[in-house]
């Protein structure tokens, strides 16, 4: 998005809350009025709207608040600063309007602004609370108890061409080898060679429309039987090539890509131990700072209530589905 326009929308909501919030319930008493003061001798004026101002240093703070780029294209030119200016003057008069229509007394108004306020609050929560630093012993403690997070398991995926005899096996493994050797030079076409291997040679009808994929596996299974595991084990590369019998007949298998056991060090997991267990921490806080609050102010509810709440949903639209152009004939 536009940072002119994001940085104007931030100002807008920015004056709502303002301008809204400043109101109450319409339960004070208005102040005697006061004489009204001429705010455009101030120098830091920029412009006024009825009884109110738009001053240079409201303007500074807020593209303060925004990006480098759009800090850069406000400081250096004045025309995007003009355009924001009117667009501060043009919410000015809006929200005028608004109070005189008593547009803050809007259910919907009154809830999003609510909502505003709550998050507002719910930010400063977060800034003000300073949690206790996370000890090396409880980063130890988290490491020893959650070694399974930290651990990645052997992983392996394979093709395959299924025949029925060893001369069928190793004339198709002679025709992929000569095949990838092609590819890894770059001097293959496109599509994938050993797929087309799979189409005409294998007897296994189960993979024979996904290119004699077997999958993913760790460790043997109805796809992939013992000595086609054991055989495909020394692949390393993707493309290797090699020949195992078992009880279906004799297996031409192409590694796709495996993924050998690993584990993460002590100091490896450290950071992503520490951010887990501050994010954690962080809840605690929250949750006694929210306990307080309900100290501070009596708070009751009524679940059972809730029965009493009737929603009213609306149905999505029926889209009538699009007629197929009718093609005439030249």
């Amino acid at each position: 998005m536009d940072e002119p326009m994001t940085l104007c929308r931030n100002v807008a909501v920015g004056c709502l809350l303002l301008a809204f919030s400043a109101m109450g319930c319409g339960s004070k008493k208005p102040d005697a009025p006061k004489k009204k003061k001429d705010w455009a001798s101030e120098p830091n004026t920029l412009a006024t709207i009825g009884d109110s101002r738009i001053t240079s240093d409201e303007i500074a703070h807020w593209i303060n608040k925004g990006t480098r780029d759009a800090q850069q294209r406000y400081r250096t030119n004045s025309i995007p600063l003009r355009s924001l200016l009117e667009t501060w003057v043009k919410d000015e008069l809006l929200l005028a309007e608004a109070r005189r229509l008593h547009l803050d007394e809007h259910p919907n108004l009154r809830f999003q602004i609510r909502h505003l306020l709550a998050r507002a609050m719910e930010q400063r929560l977060h800034k003000e609370l300073k949690p206790a630093p996370v000890t090396k012993k409880e980063i130890e403690a988290y490491y020893t108890k959650h070694q399974k997070k930290f651990h990645v398991e052997f992983l392996m995926r394979l093709q395959h061409v299924l025949v029925k005899t060893k001369a069928m096996a190793e004339k198709v493994a002679k025709e992929a080898r000569a095949q990838e050797a092609e590819e890894r030079k770059g001097e293959h076409g496109h599509g994938n060679p050993f797929g087309r291997l799979v189409r005409k040679y294998t007897i296994d009808e189960a993979s024979k429309n996904i290119r004699g994929d077997l999958g993913f596996f760790s460790k043997p299974n109805a796809k992939v039987p013992e000595p086609v595991y054991r055989a495909a084990l020394p692949l390393a590369r993707t493309g290797d090539i090699t020949v195992a019998k078992s009880k279906k007949g004799w297996h031409v298998i192409r590694l796709i890509s495996r993924r050998n056991a690993a584990g993460l060090t002590l100091a490896q997991a450290t950071p992503k131990i520490l951010m887990t267990l501050n994010q954690k921490r962080r809840k605690v806080a929250i949750a006694a700072a929210m306990l307080n609050l309900r100290k501070k102010i009596a708070v009751r509810t009524f679940p059972n209530r809730l029965a009493g709440v009737v929603a009213k949903i609306k149905k999505p639209p029926i889209r009538k589905p699009k007629t197929p152009a009718i093609k005439r004939a030249p």
